[in-house]
Parts: structure tokens; sequence; C-alpha cells
């Protein structure tokens, strides 16, 4: 793996995990629907609120 797939590899895997840890009540709480609704063909839609900087 190129040293730019690494850096961006180890980013994407640290954005997921931030995301986890912060939604990880509503996430166990709604991954059964969440589950049921992919299931039945259904798609996620996902919107990304940008942080002020």
């Amino acid at each position: 793996m190129s040293p730019l797939a690494a850096t961006y590899f180890s980013a994407a895997i640290g954005l997921l995990k931030q995301a986890y840890e912060t939604n990880r009540q509503t996430l166990q709480q709604l991954g059964p629907i969440i589950g049921r609704t992919v299931a039945e063909g259904g798609v996620i839609h996902a919107f990304v609120r940008q942080r002020p900087q």
C-alpha cells in the first residue's frame, strides 16, 4: 500500500471510529430497524454536517 493510501485508510478508519463512538447508543437502538430496511431493499440516506473550523 502506498503511503498516501495508508494515510487515507487510517484517516477513514479514525473518522468511522469517532462516528461510532459519538453515535453508539443511537446506532444500537436503530440497528435492527436499519438492518430490516436494507434487507427489504431500502436505502440509507446519510447527510454530513460540516463542523466550523
